[in-house]
Parts: C-alpha cells; sequence; structure tokens
C-alpha cells in the first residue's frame, strides 16, 4: 500500500471512528459523500505590500457527516482528499500540492431542512510532491526543494442546501470557502497563504 492510499484510508477510518465518538445517542445524524470542483490561489505578502496569485482548479471529493445540537445548532465534519487541488497560479505556472483535509464547523440552518450555513476551522496535511505545470507539461519537486510547507490551518464557512429524494436520502450541494493562516513559504521572504473556494455536490443519509 503506498502512503498516499495508506493516508487516505486513514483519514476515512478516523472520520467514522470520531463521528461516532463524539455524536450524542440521540442525535440526529448525516452521513454521504460528495465531490466537485475547487479553485486554489494565495495571497502574497513582502514589505507591508499585498497581492494575490491567479487561481488553479482541479476536482475534490470526500466524506461529511453532521449532527444535531441544541438550539437548532448542529456540527459538521468532513474529510475532503483533495486531487492537486491546494495551489496557486503564477508567473505562467501552475502549482499544487495534494492534501488531505478536515474540516469542522458549527453550523445553523438558514432555511431549516433546506440551507445551512457553517463556521469553523480546518486542518490541512500535505501527502504529496510539488507539480509545476506549463503549456501542457508537469513536472514535480520535493515540497522541501520547493520551500513549501507540510501542513495547513485556518477557517471555513460553508453555505450547504439539501433536496430530500427519498425517505431519509438528501442529494446536497455546498459553497465552501477556506482561509489560510499557515504560511506555506518555509523562506522568510515571501508570506504566502493559500486561499480555496469549492462547490461540491452528493448526497446524504439520515440515521
Amino acid at each position: 500500500m503506498t502512503l498516499k492510499k495508506f493516508a487516505r484510508s486513514f483519514a476515512l477510518t478516523g472520520w467514522v471512528v470520531l463521528t461516532g465518538a463524539i455524536c450524542p445517542a440521540n442525535a440526529g445524524i448525516e452521513l454521504g459523500l460528495m465531490g466537485g470542483l475547487d479553485g486554489g490561489s494565495a495571497s502574497l505578502s513582502t514589505n507591508s505590500v499585498s497581492t494575490a496569485t491567479g487561481s488553479i482548479t482541479s476536482f475534490v471529493y470526500g466524506a461529511t457527516s453532521h449532527f444535531d445540537l441544541q438550539g437548532g445548532f448542529g456540527l459538521g465534519l468532513g474529510v475532503d482528499l483533495l486531487m492537486q487541488s491546494r495551489g496557486l497560479f503564477l508567473t505562467g505556472s501552475g502549482v499544487s500540492v495534494n492534501y488531505i483535509t478536515v474540516p469542522v464547523m458549527l453550523t445553523y440552518p438558514v432555511v431549516p431542512q433546506f440551507f445551512r450555513f457553517g463556521l469553523g476551522v480546518y486542518a490541512s496535511v500535505a501527502t504529496s510532491d510539488v507539480t509545476l505545470s506549463a503549456g501542457g507539461l508537469s513536472t514535480t519537486m520535493t515540497r522541501t526543494a520547493f520551500n513549501w510547507a507540510g501542513s495547513d490551518f485556518g477557517i471555513v464557512g460553508s453555505l450547504r442546501g439539501a433536496y430530500p429524494v427519498a425517505p431519509g436520502i438528501n442529494l446536497i450541494a455546498d459553497f465552501r470557502y477556506m482561509l489560510g493562516f499557515t504560511d506555506i513559504d518555509t523562506t522568510s521572504a515571501i508570506d504566502t497563504k493559500l486561499r480555496n473556494v469549492s462547490l461540491m455536490a452528493g448526497a446524504v443519509i439520515q440515521l
């Protein structure tokens, strides 16, 4: 088993175990899968001057769970297995790294049963080398050689819509924004922080 496959299996297993461990016995629980598109970019800061890079678009997929709390609130827990998603487009080249991202959000129904807003934190761990792409060609470098940090954390916001298609089964659409706090450039010259916008769809079952 490769390291990447092991990391994905470990993340999914951890998601199942953690979801079961923290859910109250009488909680309304949702479990599901979703996937879609992710746009990654970065904010660059040096000498008090900030600029934004271009964006790079790729696929994202993962598992999602949610359980009800008191007063209409809920807790959303997910594991996103990003495929060349967290990156940026700079000086004519796409720069990307595969990540496993775990978002944890407190949610509240904007329109009960149909729309839910979530706000929380996320942690990402890199699972690949850096891929550089330009003109239809690509090459890879180690993260150490490219001065790219191996992890990231930040805040995440989400707006999720749900549509019931059968008893206990909902189709979902999730719009998400992640704001990274980690300087992923390990040199001291440039402060580089990732930004990601995702649009995903999938289905959940209600237990």
